[in-house]
């Protein structure tokens, strides 16, 4: 799934057999990112898990949102 960070950049996030795989992406580009999220999270955890991470980030009220293509 792509997720909108605080519309400052976009990551994805993908569900692979050993956990989670983070990845920055743009236009044209993707690139890993070094963030380990605990295997054992769903989805919307895994997102809740990225905004405890990132909150300095975020101005107040802000989200991690999903984004639709």
């Amino acid at each position: 799934m792509r997720l909108d960070v605080f519309g400052r950049f976009q990551v994805e996030l993908v569900r692979t057999r050993d956990g989670w795989q983070v990845s920055r992406v743009g236009q044209g580009m993707r690139a890993p990112l070094d963030v380990t999220i605990p295997p054992d999270l769903d989805e919307e955890r895994a997102i809740g898990y990225l905004e405890d991470l990132w909150h300095e980030l975020a101005a107040a009220g802000q989200r991690i949102l999903r984004v639709t293509r």
